[in-house]
């Protein structure tokens, strides 16, 4: 979607500033900073397809395979089970249902809920858009017809970023919520690792939220929050209750005055970090080629930081015996020329012989325990002692 917009999302303002163009953009996005309140928000400056093919690449073309909200469907347990109580549930909206992993979810906690789905890519909802009690409205959320205080609970994960109006998409869904209806809100949060190799102005994502910065807005907006991740964690989640009072068309006022000098330095920072990273990634990719002539060398998780091992690093996959991922696999084969395997294919194989090296920042942890009950003990950890 092609956007001349020059005006916060926010605060409304006419203090967006240039400050980053992101490597290799296919939708000619260019990234603004808004002085006022200090979201960050990228605009595209050509025609871009909607939903063009499905790439893992480290720059800013990175395009979806819609496999997010499996990824994160058992992330977020904490929350329902100390907070939502499904069985009550009468009315849910679910917006962006992908392929279904909300839906299924309810299903098995709320078999009488009535879900209103929205998902503008009917091509992956077959499992779940003819079930009993599924209203699919193929569109995007803009483009929707929801009634007025009718739903009890709201599912937006991983979203929002791709809103054409994050402001509008949330007035919408509040505007659709009961009074003392819950929305569950989660987005990726913009954090600038040191360790960053992938870009992180990724070209389907409209707008990059901080924590404090989306908490603020939602709040005067007219919800509360019930639930929230820490500031520092990967995602920014919010479980908000709708006020009865709540506000529709919120003036918003920034809490922390200097956000926008913070995140204008952070992404100066970012630029330089992410170039000489990227640098360094030819001897991580050495240090891998040499570790196959002793051990079968398995890579474990199939995104970005692969694609920035081989394409940056120079990576010879002729030494790489595996390449796997727990859940990509199931929507990609290949990557690199490389067959992308499940991590059952490593049954059988004798553990000694196998030095895994852990191609994920987030699920780190989890990949190393599940790689150690197979019995496996040789790791390298992206982001440790070499990148």
């Amino acid at each position: 979607m092609l956007s001349t917009k020059r005006l916060c999302d926010f605060c409304l303002s006419a203090q967006l500033k240039h400050k980053y163009t992101p490597i290799n953009t296919a939708r000619g996005m260019e990234v603004y900073v808004c002085g006022h309140c200090g979201l960050v928000q990228s605009i595209s400056t050509k025609a871009y397809p909607s939903r063009p093919p499905g790439s893992m690449s480290a720059d800013a073309n990175r395009s979806s395979y819609r496999y997010t909200k499996d990824l994160i469907s058992d992330r977020h347990e904490r929350c329902f089970s100390e907070f939502v109580e499904f069985p009550k549930l009468g009315q849910v909206l679910d917006v962006g249902s992908n392929r279904g992993a909300f839906v299924r979810y309810l299903r098995e906690r709320s078999p009488g809920a009535m879900v209103t789905a929205i998902e503008p890519d009917a091509s992956i909802t077959a499992s779940y858009s003819a079930l009993p009690g599924v209203a699919l409205q193929p569109c995007r959320f803009e483009h929707a017809v929801l009634p007025n205080s009718h739903f009890d609970f709201a599912y937006c994960a991983h979203t929002l970023e791709h809103a054409a109006s994050a402001r509008q998409m949330l007035q919408g869904i509040l505007r659709a919520l009961k009074p003392n209806g819950l929305l569950f809100l989660a987005v990726p949060n913009l954090l600038f690792h040191q360790d960053i190799i992938e870009e992180l102005f990724i070209d389907p994502h409209t707008y990059h939220f901080t924590f404090s910065l989306l908490r603020d807005f939602a709040t005067q907006m007219g919800f509360t929050v019930v639930y929230s991740s820490e500031p520092l964690e990967a995602e920014v989640v919010l479980l908000l209750r709708k006020q009865p009072d709540a506000a529709q068309e919120p003036a918003f006022a920034p809490m922390d005055q200097h956000l926008a000098q913070k995140t204008t330095q952070d992404i100066t920072g970012y630029m330089g970090t992410l170039r000489r990273n990227r640098a360094k990634l030819k001897d991580s990719a050495q240090r891998l080629n040499k570790a196959g002539t002793t051990h079968k060398v398995v890579i474990w998780g199939g995104g970005r930081i692969f694609d920035a091992l081989v394409r940056s690093g120079g990576l010879d996959l002729t030494k790489i015996h595996l390449v796997v991922d727990k859940y990509l696999y199931r929507y990609v084969k290949q990557l690199h020329g490389c067959r992308l395997e499940s991590p059952d294919a490593l049954e059988g194989e004798a553990p000694e012989s196998i030095l895994v090296y852990i191609a994920s920042r987030e699920y780190a942890d989890e990949i190393q325990a599940e790689a150690s009950a197979l019995g496996i003990t040789n790791f390298i950890k992206f982001g440790e002692t070499t990148l």
